[in-house]
């Protein structure tokens, strides 16, 4: 009898791991149908066309000019030279670059739109995969479909997508329950791939968008530090706090220099009149339903209610529920709770008086955290012992978020002409200017939109100065100068740190002229080539460090600890 077990226990071993493999890949494919309902809009584009949002026409040239600075060498771009018909401007110094990281790794042989495309959808997978993977850890696999699927189907990443175009802040929204389920699983069980998905994907939040990086950040430290004064889970709050630090140091390449060089740029303009925060509160009572408006700010009626009734339904349950459900549940809804106070107006004198918050410009932005934490209670099932009810249920909740999905007039979008460029050096001649008020336009620079300025032309000061040849390509100016007397002369781009200029191989001096521009002091009475190369502002060399030093401690103290728990 006991030789004849044995097969038996490995045929139901197979047949649970087969049970186990299909339930994961159903999952998946249902994440891939949702997020294909939501992201559908943006695929299947007809050629030279793109859709017609606030942000997503600006997305392809961005990219264009992002992977051309990458192939010239600039991993960490800050400076682009095509922008402002050539008169250049440092757009990623301060824009984040995290989106366009993620668009530059797809083949050059799509078109631009379709780029912007696929990294949407794959930051919508994302999304999905780690809300699933959140949810179902405690509440079962039909939970953590739910869950994904409402965050995937949300309306506020409709509103991203379909009517402000915003690729980047919707890329953040799914970063959000990647650093939950890596915070949680450090506060479950804390070990070396928790402790380091915990500092990278806070990392990767900050430099895909800061607007949203900060509330969250801000959100996870407070929530830890409660959880410092738990005794059971202090260790493991610490490490999460530590890890937190480390993803911050990650991201300094970027944040640090935006932190320290903000009064470089013209930025004000980009928190005044219609962009200041006061337009843009979102009161409790409109948060299921904003009737027509331009820029739904909302959670949908479907997505509301099934939130009402999850709430309820876990309020009740609430004794039978475990220590682990618990926490998690008490993290989605304090940062449904934190979400909610810092959209409505009863939170304006935080806005009016923390240095930081009124550069989020749009309190309805905290709608990404709004929507994860949501989508997460969602798919807090509570486990009926009836399988057939809780399989009921979550096939009728399944059911009304594809019909919120495909039935929401904001997907029909209209369509605008879009003709790719065939190189970043070609948006020169369109006067490519991705900042509506020109908030990211060097300090002290002046140039107007609408007005085509002569570039070739080169302005000399000094007695028989002659200047030929002028040359711009990515981070480099170039010309051939003779010079009479000792002067100066003036270069047709915007001046900035970071730019440095050789005369025959020797450095001289540049700075600053009275319109912005680029003006190199040269010697009296030679000739040669005058060659004005960009590297990075000072602070940003800084930061690179800063971020270099962060990843070496992340993988040290990671591969020690794993070495700990292998022993």
């Amino acid at each position: 009898m006991g030789t004849c077990d044995v097969p038996n226990r490995a045929s139901v071993g197979r047949n649970v791991d087969s049970r186990r493999h299909f339930i994961l890949a159903s999952a998946l494919l249902w994440g891939l149908l949702a997020c294909f309902l939501q992201t559908k809009t943006i695929f299947f584009l007809p050629e030279d066309t793109c859709t017609r949002t606030h942000e997503f026409q600006n997305y392809p040239l961005r990219l264009l000019e992002f992977r051309d600075c990458l192939k010239s060498g600039y991993v960490f771009p800050q400076w682009c030279t095509h922008f402002r018909q050539g008169f250049g401007s440092p757009y990623f110094g301060y824009y984040q670059p995290g989106f366009f990281y993620a668009a530059s790794i797809l083949p050059e042989s799509l078109r631009l739109v379709d780029r912007v495309a696929i990294t949407a959808f794959a930051f919508a997978m994302f999304g999905y995969l780690f809300t699933f993977l959140l949810v179902s850890r405690h509440f079962g696999t039909l939970g953590g479909i739910l869950a994904g699927s409402a965050l995937a189907l949300s309306e506020y990443g409709l509103t991203n997508l379909c009517v402000r175009g915003d690729m980047s802040e919707f890329a953040a929204m799914n970063i959000i329950p990647s650093i939950l389920f890596f915070v949680d699983g450090s506060l479950r069980r804390p070990n070396a791939l928790m402790f380091s998905g915990v500092a990278f994907a806070n990392g990767a939040i900050i430099v895909t968008h800061p607007c949203i990086a900060l509330p969250g950040f801000t959100f996870l430290a407070i929530f830890l530090v409660i959880c410092l004064m738990v005794d059971q889970i202090r260790p493991s709050a610490f490490f999460a706090l530590v890890a937190m630090a480390l993803g911050a140091g990650l991201s300094a390449f970027y944040a640090l220099p935006i932190f320290m060089e903000w009064n470089l740029i013209s930025v004000n303009s980009a928190f005044e009149g219609h962009y200041h925060f006061a337009r843009s509160f979102v009161e409790p009572k409109n948060l299921a339903w904003t009737g027509d408006s331009d820029v739904p700010t909302n959670l949908g009626l479907v997505t509301f209610s099934l939130f009402a009734v999850s709430f309820g339904t876990q309020a009740a349950k609430w004794t039978s529920l475990l220590m682990q459900q618990r926490r998690l549940l008490a993290m989605a809804g304090a940062l449904v709770t934190f979400s909610i106070f810092l959209m409505s107006s009863i939170s304006a004198i935080l806005w009016q008086h923390l240095p930081l918050l009124y550069r989020l410009q749009f309190p309805f932005r905290l709608l990404a955290l709004l929507s994860v934490g949501v989508a997460v209670l969602i798919g807090c099932l509570p486990q009926w012992k009836d399988a057939t009810l809780r399989r009921g249920i979550a096939v009728l909740l399944l059911v009304n978020l594809c019909w919120l999905s495909t039935s929401n007039p904001k997907r029909i979008v209209e369509l605008m002409s879009f003709v790719e460029p065939a190189s970043a050096a070609k948006m020169e001649e369109i006067h490519f200017a991705p900042d509506l008020v020109d908030e990211w336009l060097p300090r002290g620079s002046t140039i107007s939109r609408g007005i085509h300025y002569d570039r070739v032309a080169v302005v000399e000061n000094g007695t028989n100065t002659r200047v030929i040849d002028y040359r711009q390509q990515q981070g480099r100016l170039q010309c051939h100068v003779t010079t009479g007397q000792s002067g100066y002369v003036d270069l047709p781009h915007h001046f900035f740190p970071g730019w440095n200029a050789t005369f025959n191989g020797r450095f001289v001096p540049i700075e600053s002229n009275s319109d912005g521009r680029l003006r190199a002091f040269l010697p009296a009475k030679a000739t040669g080539e005058l060659d004005v190369r960009f590297s990075r502002t000072p602070i940003r060399g800084l930061g690179i460090f800063v971020s270099a030093n962060s990843l070496l401690l992340v993988v040290v103290i990671s591969y020690f600890w794993s070495r700990t728990q292998r022993r």
